[in-house]
């Protein structure tokens, strides 16, 4: 999943600094907020310097206008503010010294490594492979705004200046990503994505030429070239203006060529790579910056198909573009490297190079012989998979560019013996070293072995690397390859490399930029890098034809009895026990053999299995209708009767359905799903009972509504809501039919779940209320508890409190009659929340009493539920920091168990507490995430609209309306108070902050009314505010929130403090505004900060046009044009 994979690569650390943008800390994955300017001031300048420094030599840079007495005792006055956080375990401190302990996070770490990831490839600008583009991509979505943005120490310029050039330093680097992203994207021909890159580097800085002819470029490119020619005017008047100078001689002749409507020769810029390293770096990343950054920009040069290496210059293609990132094979090139630069004085050496079938033998070596070009010669030589290979081919590849005597030889066709000795000589002859690379050994002739054991026993006396690759997975027991490697064991000038799969952190990094999920990628590839590759360009949902080809290939290689082998080993699924393949296969034990030698099949302790899902997939794609029915019926007959695994119900359903054997399914798949179910495995079960019910068409009615609601329950635990009211449907005409009316009564009120999840309250409503009067009839029934429990979570949801505590209590009485432990798990949590929301605090104990029940008998339900409601409501009516906890256990609980409603609805809540928290940079993404889930529940879906209509509005970002529109729709669907208060609400600070006081009335007076009369203790306080902040005067009631309450009635110093307790930044900036100078000066800085814009806008007017001195500049309108590129 993108969240999963997508998690802040910080949360392992301890200690977290963002400072690409607003100074943000975490400590132990939480958002601290620091008050004291110059205590965040101190902990980023030892964070970027990673140094020790004097306590005078800190204390006289941030106090310089104070005594050194008094600058130390500011010091330690910060220092106690982050002592105060939780940081003084964070920071060393030694007589006269600080730093911090090494054991923290730093977002410019993170870019910077990401950055250095593509110069250490070599890669010109407008070149690279897929990890570079990926890290490239990553560093620009971590740049979150320029360093430090909106703070400044104004009586501090040391520090001032220190920002400054740290900030330059950083807005390089993105600019060098941002030229090579633009550049690659154009030589791609994918324009609009050129376009953003190359105009994002132009808003850094527009006075840079370079970028704007690149931008220019990219506009005629794409058939723009009117606006190419407005970019160049536009430019010249901006250079006019700024610099009172003309355009440079490059740039007006450019726009030259692109007005006479020729050809744009897309030349050479001089890039920002060039130029970063020499921009002043922080001593803590300088280590970094050695490594990658201060290396010069490579140009590649292309390799021929054969033969030496060619000069033409490298070209950017689409192929590659696609080919396998160079992940986890530095150590192979280090060592190949040391084994060259060292033939001239040790002799020579002969490697050995292995690795499966798309493993990446061919990329690695192309890729040292380019970092080798100016070290040796080189030539490369192919071996190929030919039915009667040419004797000597490799040879042939590059006799030519070796030795034109020994050309000649070859072409008389002198005697081998003859040959390899006339090309040992000239290896021992040269004097530059040789790197000859022979590739695919495994389709070698015997010519060619004896070649290479004739040079590999005398290898130390030239003055070559002998490189041959060769599929590992290919050369099993007998193989030529194997001999050969036997006779040359005990020879001291041979090495073996094997190249092992990508590691699952290496697949993490090459699908990081893609909307792949990880663990599935990872399983089915197996960490091959061709299979990666080819996945990542046509996604998950199809087999991609090169892999199919590629698998194919090497199965047609196979005699007939090894393909049938392999067919049923595909058939049997990814592991398949060798007893199995043998005696139901009808094949003999030397097919298995052969499978095994190809590479095929992989040996196992418990049996044999395709190296990848992928090559199982293509091969089971390949067997006709007819015969796999037959091999599917041969497995069943195989697996019957046999002990197995606990996964053993769920293959042999599979098998059933795959024979088409209507007995089989109806009898395994229906134990397979109870099965899943128990284990967790929500979505495997309703898997299994779609299976069953495909089959299920002449049993008897009440097993067929049975098998219907089993697959209703599954599918509402999956958050697929519309299915599961589908099923109860089908199964409460099947009720009806039998004349079950206790049966009909408890599918009624599962109905009413199904019902409300969907939105439709009244319909709801109406199927408890009809399912309570079915169930009457029935006094002493689980059912009619479990009705009762429903009818009482509806009453709290209308906000009817006491009528729901009420009902509540009668199902509490019901189930402790009757033992039944579920009602009283229901009836407990929902006492709470309606307890909650009146303001007792006694609720939570009920709440949390219902998780304890629902542990202790394994209802996965009961527990999401109780997770669900503490999260939300306790946080709301009590405090985030104490909801925070129940969010974060419970998300954790059905991410375990598959809560997939309970999931969404607990990562809607967590966005919310975010948002409160000031925390807005990370909710976005989790939000869209959440709306674009084709089966989310309706109130999920609510509730992450508003979030995301809020959090828009308060960034000042357009189409706030398009999100709290369908909100509203959504909250006039259900009609009841807890949507359409949040809903107004919502809308009501979005008019405000748009300037529109006569539209926050309209929407605050549809709701407010309903708030009074159902005494809801949070929305009366909310939008009575909100009716006070758009003029209206009126005393707001005692009973609601006191935080509002205070704010209307001129407290706003205390509710400013009770915000900061609930650590609530924005919501305390509002209380603010409202108080003296220097109170709204601290909100104007929360709200820079924040990125609140229309509210910062609003108070900077306010405080102008009452004649505030030394006002905050704010965020400059190209840093917000940044930030909402990013988002």
């Amino acid at each position: 999943m993108l969240l999963s994979f997508m998690m802040d690569k910080a949360s392992f650390s301890k200690l977290q600094l963002f400072l690409l943008g607003p100074p943000q800390i975490k400590l132990n994955g939480l958002f601290v907020n620091i008050e004291e300017r110059k205590a965040i001031a101190l902990l980023a300048y030892l964070a970027v310097s990673g140094a020790r420094h004097s306590r005078d030599a800190l204390s006289t840079m941030l106090w310089p206008e104070q005594s050194q007495g008094n600058a130390r005792a500011s010091l330690r006055h910060a220092l106690w503010s982050l002592k105060a956080v939780g940081l003084d375990s964070s920071i060393d401190k030694r007589p006269g010294e600080i730093s911090l302990h090494p054991q923290y996070w730093l977002d410019l770490d993170e870019f910077n490594k990401l950055i250095a990831e593509h110069r250490q490839h070599g890669h010109a600008p407008g070149e690279g492979c897929s990890i570079c583009l990926a890290s490239l991509a990553e560093a620009i979505t971590l740049y979150k705004d320029d360093f430090l943005a909106g703070f400044t120490l104004r009586d501090s310029p040391e520090f001032d200046e220190w920002q400054y050039f740290q900030r330059e330093h950083w807005k390089q680097l993105l600019a060098y990503a941002l030229e090579c992203m633009a550049r690659w994207h154009m030589n791609m021909g994918e324009w609009a994505q050129a376009t953003e890159y190359a105009r994002r580097w132009v808003s850094l800085d527009p006075l840079q030429e370079p970028a704007q002819r690149w931008l220019m470029r990219i506009y005629t490119g794409s058939g723009k070239r009117s606006l190419a020619l407005r970019q160049y005017e536009t430019l010249k008047k901006l250079l006019s203006e700024e610099l009172g100078t003309a355009a440079e001689i490059e740039t007006s002749g450019l726009a030259d060529v692109i007005r006479s409507g020729m050809p744009v020769v897309q030349g050479w810029e001089p890039s920002v790579g060039e130029v970063v390293s020499q921009t002043p770096a922080s001593p803590h990343i300088h280590s970094q910056l050695q490594d990658g950054l201060g290396e010069s920009v490579v140009t590649f040069q292309q390799l021929g198909p054969r033969g030496a290496m060619n000069d033409s210059p490298f070209i950017g293609s689409v192929s590659q573009a696609r080919s396998a990132p160079f992940l986890e094979r530095e150590s192979f090139i280090e060592r190949l490297t040391i084994l060259l630069s060292s033939v001239r004085v040790e002799g020579g050496r002969m490697v050995f190079l292995g690795a499966e079938a798309g493993g990446g033998k061919t990329m690695l070596i192309r890729r040292f012989c380019v970092e080798m070009q100016k070290k040796a010669r080189i030539f490369i030589g192919i071996c190929d998979p030919l039915s009667t290979p040419r004797p000597l081919g490799p040879l042939w590849d590059i006799a030519d560019e070796v030795d034109i005597e020994l050309s000649r030889m070859i072409r008389d066709g002198e005697k081998p013996e003859r040959i390899f000795h006339a090309f040992l000589e000239t290896l021992r002859r040269a004097e530059t070293p040789y790197l000859v690379v022979i590739e695919d050994v495994h389709w070698s002739n015997e010519a060619t072995l004896d070649l290479l054991r004739l040079i590999g026993r005398r290898i130390e006396s030239t003055h070559a690397l002998v490189i041959a690759s060769f599929r590992d997975d290919e050369v099993e027991g007998r193989h030529p390859v194997r001999i050969l490697l036997g006779d040359l064991a005990t020879s001291s000038g041979i090495e073996r490399f094997h190249l092992p799969p990508l590691s699952k952190q290496a697949v993490g990094t090459l699908v990081a930029s893609s909307r792949l999920d990880l663990d599935e990628v990872y399983r089915r590839t197996g960490g091959n890098p061709f299979y990666i590759t080819e996945m990542l360009a046509s996604g998950l949902n199809r087999l991609p034809d090169t892999v199919r080809d590629a698998v194919l290939v090497r199965a047609a290689r196979l005699s007939s009895s090894a393909r049938s082998v392999l067919d049923f080993a595909a058939v049997v699924g990814p592991s398949a026990e060798v007893w199995l393949l043998m005696g139901m296969s009808n094949q003999e034990a030397n097919a298995v053999e052969e499978c095994l030698a190809a590479g095929m099949l992989l040996a196992r302790e418990d049996g044999m299995e395709f190296r990848h899902a992928l090559a199982q997939q293509a091969i089971l794609e390949a067997i006709s209708p007819p015969r796999l029915q037959v091999l599917h019926s041969r497995a069943l007959e195989g697996l019957r009767g046999v002990k197995m695994n606990p996964g053993g119900l769920a293959r042999l359903a599979h098998h059933a359905e795959g024979a088409r054997d209507h007995q089989a399914v109806l009898e395994y798949a229906p134990a397979a799903a109870r099965q899943a179910s128990e284990a967790g495995a929500h979505r495997q079960a309703a898997a299994q009972y779609e299976r069953v019910l495909r089959f299920a068409n002449r049993q008897p009615a009440q097993e067929r509504a049975q098998l219907w609601q089993a697959y209703a329950r599954e599918c509402f635990l999956c958050d697929r809501h519309g299915p599961a009211l589908q099923a109860l449907e089908e199964a409460e005409q099947l009720w009806r039919e039998i004349g079950d009316r206790l049966e009909e009564g408890d599918n009624l009120d599962q109905q009413s779940s199904c019902l409300y999840n969907l939105g439709r309250f009244g319909q709801a409503e109406q199927a408890n209320r009809k399912a309570i009067e079915i169930l009457s009839a029935f006094p002493g029934s689980p059912q009619l508890a479990h009705a009762y429990c429903r009818q009482s979570s509806f009453l709290a949801f209308a906000s009817d409190y006491e009528a729901a505590v009420t009902v509540g209590k009668k199902a509490i009485e019901l189930g402790e009659r009757i033992g039944d432990v579920q009602t009283l798990i229901r009836a407990h949590n929902l006492i709470g929340v309606s307890l909650i929301y009146c303001g007792e605090p006694i609720g939570q104990a009920h709440v949390e009493h219902s998780i304890a029940l629902a542990r202790e008998v394994n209802d996965h339900i009961g527990v999401a539920m109780g997770y669900s409601n503490l999260g939300r409501w306790v946080g709301l009516m009590i405090g985030w920091d104490a909801g925070n906890s129940f969010i974060t256990e419970g998300l954790e609980y059905c991410a375990e168990f598959e809560m997939d409603y309970h999931k969404f609805f607990l990562l809607a809540t967590q966005a919310d507490a975010q948002l409160y928290q000031g925390h807005w940079s990370s909710i976005e993404e989790t939000l869209q995430f959440i709306l674009s889930q084709q089966n989310v529940a309706a109130d999920t879906r609510f509730w992450a609209l508003v979030e995301l209509g809020r959090l828009h509005a308060r960034r000042g970002d357009p189409g706030v309306s398009a999100i709290l529109n369908p909100a509203l729709e959504l909250a006039e669907q259900f009609g009841v108070l807890q949507f359409l208060a949040p809903a107004r609400a919502a809308r009501a600070e979005a008019s405000w902050l748009a300037g529109e006081p006569d539209r926050v009335l309209e929407e605050v007076r549809a709701v407010y009314d309903l708030a009074v009369q159902k005494r809801h203790i949070w929305y009366s306080g909310e939008l009575a505010y909100w009716l006070w902040r758009a003029g209206e005067v009126f005393d707001p009631p005692d009973w609601a929130m006191p935080v509002f309450v205070k704010q209307i009635r001129g407290d706003w110093a205390s509710a400013a403090a009770e915000w900061q307790h609930r650590g609530c930044p924005y919501e305390r900036a509002w209380a603010l505004a409202d108080g003296d100078e220097e109170a709204r000066l601290t909100a104007l800085e929360i709200f820079d900060q924040l990125g609140a814009a229309p509210a910062a806008t609003m108070l900077r007017r306010q405080l102008q046009a009452q004649g505030a001195q030394r006002l905050p500049r704010g965020r400059r309108q190209a840093t917000l044009q940044n930030l909402q590129i990013k988002n």
